[in-house]
């Protein structure tokens, strides 16, 4: 994965240029296949240390555990080859990203100083 780090960098500089005033909140990878593989969780964690750099929040579904034994053949399509979200598992993790994001907007905002608000203030 020589680069990666370098390319992620590059993109979000180009997004945060692009759209300066946007609150970015950056969704990290669903793992397709359980135990998680390594270069997943390492993703994931680069994600999540890039993310806190910037200040942005990061959803990950690995630490929240959205996939697991008991839920991932509803969730994932196992066909042959194919580990990928199933139609029921694209409604599910559509579901859980919309509650993080219901949870992220409701969540109070430190502002500089140390005053929280809430985002209807």
């Amino acid at each position: 994965m020589a680069g990666y780090r370098e390319a992620v960098t590059a993109a979000w500089d180009a997004l945060a240029a692009k759209y300066p005033e946007a609150a970015i909140v950056v969704l990290g990878p669903a793992p397709h296949e359980l135990p998680v593989g390594a270069a997943t969780a390492r993703i994931d964690a680069d994600l999540s240390e890039l993310a806190a750099a910037r200040g942005w929040a990061y959803i990950s579904p690995i630490a929240e555990n959205w996939i697991t034994e008991q839920n991932y053949l509803d969730v994932i399509d196992v066909v042959v080859g194919f580990k990928h979200p199933s139609t029921d598992g694209h409604r599910y993790l559509a579901e859980k990203v919309a509650a993080d994001l219901d949870a992220l907007r409701a969540a109070p905002v430190t502002e500089a100083g140390g005053s929280e608000t809430t985002p209807d203030e």
